[in-house]
């Protein structure tokens, strides 16, 4: 079942819906071991936030392998009581939603895409948040900018990692309305 309720309703068009994980088996390439094929387990506020911390990084360098390797897999079953890659998702410029979201496949391609287009990012602020049904939930504000983007400035935003003993990788960010300014 998808777990569209996750979104306000001011959010809810930008985002897409959740599949999920899950085996007790590693997976392993050269680069990383899939943190979705270890049993699950809790976060840490500060393994989350390193998580971030390193997502943004490799955001703004442009660094494919190691984007690849901070995003979860996705199972396919769309489940998303089994933990795995969900969606990304934003408004414009560079928008993706809907089932473009949802898919994991196009993902390294849509972030060198966005790297061409000079998008850079810089975290804000970011929710304590907290562990629930294997994801751990997040809010965020994020500074945007990019060539395309008229107006740079700072957006709300959601996401949710996932944790295990091999590590913690995303599996949910969806970038959603210009914070307002006073």
């Amino acid at each position: 079942m998808r777990l569209a309720g996750l979104a306000s309703s001011a959010f809810a068009a930008a985002l897409a819906c959740m599949g999920s994980a899950g085996s007790a088996q590693s997976i392993q390439t050269a680069s990383h071991v899939f943190v979705s094929s270890y049993a699950t387990r809790d976060c840490t506020v500060p393994e989350a936030h390193q998580l971030v911390a390193r997502f943004i990084r490799a955001f703004d360098a442009g660094a494919s392998a190691r984007l690849d390797a901070l995003w979860a897999k996705d199972d396919h079953d769309g489940d998303a009581g089994t933990p795995s890659f969900q969606w990304y998702s934003t408004g414009k410029p560079g928008a993706r939603a809907g089932r473009e979201a949802e898919d994991r496949s196009t993902l390294i391609r849509y972030f060198a895409a966005r790297h061409r287009r000079g998008e850079q990012l810089r975290l804000v602020f970011m929710s304590r948040g907290g562990n629930s049904n294997g994801y751990f939930n997040f809010g965020f504000h994020i500074h945007r900018q990019a060539r395309d983007l008229q107006r740079p400035g700072v957006f709300e935003g959601k996401g949710a990692a996932i944790c295990s003993n091999a590590g913690a990788q995303l599996a949910v960010w969806s970038v959603g309305p210009r914070v307002a300014t006073s």
